[in-house]
């Protein structure tokens, strides 16, 4: 793992290097720095570039947070946008969660304490469990491919992932990220039923479907970091 020191600040970063063209860097949702580089490429020529993105590296760092710090601003991101979190006590034994304008409303049994940043945490997942398919199922016919089963889970580097036989993984967390962005994830998984690399050809694949992908692409390297609850 390489450092590099910011204002006296050391960063650490690790290098994942492939046979790749272009460099890419990466802020994971827990603060760890990726650095996705060509096989050739120097490890002084990383550094430079990663000095010149200094102020953005430094502002997604800052915007990953923490888990405690979250729940002390009070929100929660769904489908790119922030939700206040709104807390009531009700008679019935049950908990419910409904979203009313820009809020997000917990009603929770009065006689009892819940972790409520527990409760919103599986609702996420059981929102990213319920769309996420639906959208796969959804471009899967307007690309004309087929899959196998999908996993929802809590990947800790990758937002999605397609394997050779055609089961597919997403990172809940999409759920988090505006609609396109979610979408732009599950048609880059899904063209890779059609061709398992990152060609040309893959990625032409990809803009017929979605012309934006390196808007939403980039959107997800530079915001990526700030969704996590």
């Amino acid at each position: 793992m390489s450092k590099l020191t910011i204002d006296g600040k050391s960063i650490p970063y690790t290098i994942k290097r492939s046979n790749r063209k272009s460099i890419g860097i990466e802020v994971t949702y827990e603060g760890k720095v990726i650095v996705k580089a060509p096989l050739s490429l120097d490890a002084t020529k990383i550094e430079e570039l990663l000095y010149k993105k200094t102020d953005w590296l430094l502002a997604t760092l800052s915007a990953c947070g923490t888990r405690e710090t979250v729940r002390k601003q009070g929100e929660l991101l769904y489908q790119g946008k922030p939700l206040r979190i709104k807390v009531e006590e009700q008679k019935k034994m049950r908990i419910e969660i409904g979203i009313e304008n820009d809020t997000i409303v917990v009603k929770k049994p009065s006689e009892y304490n819940v972790d409520i940043h527990k409760v919103l945490e599986n609702w996420l997942r059981r929102q990213a469990a319920d769309i996420i398919p639906k959208r796969t199922e959804y471009y899967s016919g307007i690309l004309g491919v087929s899959y196998h089963n999908i996993a929802i889970k809590d990947q800790k580097t990758r937002w999605g992932s397609c394997s050779s036989k055609g089961n597919l993984n997403f990172n809940y967390r999409l759920i988090m990220a505006p609609i396109e962005v979610l979408d732009y994830v599950v048609v880059h998984e899904l063209a890779h039923r059609i061709h398992m690399n990152h060609s040309k050809e893959f990625w032409n694949v990809v803009e017929e479907i979605c012309p934006k992908y390196r808007e939403y692409r980039n959107w997800l390297q530079e915001f990526g970091g700030q969704l996590v609850f």
